[in-house]
């Protein structure tokens, strides 16, 4: 079982020191010209090669979505990465898209990291780590397309370590609870077979306050779009924590249930540089209190 420490502070937690793993090298596949873009973290380009227009989805990052599912908020931070992407690249911009496969791509997408040229011609400008840097997005590693998954997570580390944009906690609409204090600890392998063992993964919350809190109306989610929103009278008391397990089950006052029918967190993988993390956002969509590993 692995699990991480429960730290009370506002857990603007420190990633651990840069690892050293296999990284793929990325190719430089085609140019493009921008056409749009379409959110925080896809885009529509023509291709030089074949002239066709395509969606690009960018290696590496998650932006918070503008549209959801019911148990996900429009999340505070989707608006934002769009307009901070759009300030980025304008339309007709030159970009070289690379990968490490030429065939990646994601959800009938093609994958790609996207490089943008400089002032002198040379495509230098990773994207990706610029809209990471910033505070506009999440850090998404990949297995396969790991060419960047550790200069990404640094540069999402700046942005966390200098509380900027998602970061701060206060980004959208402030809540009345901006005082209170939640510690987040996570245990993302569950004992034996995760498919078999879903509960096995959860992710413990305590409350580091003084005071009563009420997470009703708040969301609990992973890197990726699964999520779980607390229903009415989500209590805790001063010192006390709850459990929240990945798989089914009835909610009771100390344990609730996200109700995925497969494993939620994605176990370290140290030889490609994976992990992932639990993020916690309020009623407002502020992300406020989160626990990162890998």
């Amino acid at each position: 079982m692995k699990i991480k420490v429960l730290v009370l502070a506002i857990l603007f937690s420190l990633l651990p020191s840069p690892l050293v793993f296999a990284a793929g090298v990325e190719q430089p596949w085609d140019l493009a010209r921008l056409v749009s873009v379409e959110d925080g973290d896809t885009i529509r380009v023509r291709l030089e090669t074949d002239k066709s227009v395509r969606n690009i989805r960018l290696i590496g990052i998650q932006a918070f979505e503008e549209k959801t599912n019911k148990n996900l908020h429009s999340a505070c931070g989707a608006k934002q990465a769009t307009q901070e992407l759009r300030k980025i690249l304008k339309k007709g911009d030159w970009l070289q898209l690379r990968s490490v496969k030429s065939d990646s791509k994601n959800r009938g997408r093609l994958y790609r990291s996207v490089f943008k040229a400089d002032k002198n011609g040379q495509y230098t400008i990773n994207v990706q780590t610029e809209l990471l840097r910033k505070g506009f997005v999440l850090w998404l590693p990949d297995k396969i397309e790991n060419a960047n998954n550790q200069t990404n997570r640094l540069a999402m580390q700046e942005a966390i370590d200098n509380r900027r944009n998602i970061w701060s906690g206060r980004l959208c609409k402030k809540s009345k609870t901006q005082n209170i204090l939640l510690g987040l600890a996570i245990n993302h392998d569950a004992s034996g077979d995760d498919n078999f063992n879903v509960n096995g993964e959860y992710v413990l919350i305590e409350n580091g306050s003084s005071s009563l809190v009420n997470l009703e109306g708040w969301t609990l989610r992973d890197t990726s779009q699964r999520s779980f929103k607390f229903p009415k009278n989500s209590l805790i008391q001063p010192g006390q924590r709850i459990t929240v397990k990945a798989g089914f089950g009835d909610n009771t006052a100390a344990e609730f249930f996200m109700n995925s029918p497969t494993p939620m967190f994605e176990n370290i993988d140290k030889f490609n540089g994976v992990g992932d993390g639990a993020y916690l956002l309020d009623e407002f969509g502020n992300l406020r209190f989160w626990t990162i590993y890998n």
